[in-house]
């Protein structure tokens, strides 16, 4: 019985460390998901018209592309037209660890190239 608490508590801790590198938070407003989420590094590299929704942070791992990842899929998942990496911040303390910050924005104007669409019917 000792020894299944054991196992238990060691599986329980090992779930947690392999969940902590991929948490990503949001605070913000949420729309309807959208898969065709694009990227950006600068905000003055965006030549549309856009508001903010949210901001996204996300645990920095070694591997840069699960990082950027993961504030992706959050950014999906929250309705973001795209979204804007910002700064590496560190969490204060003797552990110290890195997170990246993100804005989620909307576009709030037309896409360049689209045609509004009128449906008539006779």
């Amino acid at each position: 019985m000792k020894t299944t608490k054991i196992y238990l508590f060691f599986a329980l801790v090992m779930c947690f460390f392999m969940t902590a590198c991929e948490t990503t938070y949001y605070l913000g407003d949420t729309y309807t998901p959208n898969r065709d989420v694009k990227i950006f590094y600068n905000a003055r590299d965006i030549k549309r018209e856009y508001k903010v929704i949210g901001h996204i942070t996300g645990a920095v791992t070694a591997d840069q592309e699960k990082t950027k990842q993961n504030i992706v899929n959050r950014a999906i998942m929250v309705g973001a037209d795209a979204v804007i990496f910002n700064d590496i911040a560190f969490t204060g303390g003797k552990e110290s660890s890195a997170v990246q910050k993100a804005d989620a924005i909307k576009f709030t104007d037309k896409e360049p190239g689209k045609k509004d669409t009128i449906t008539t019917t006779n």
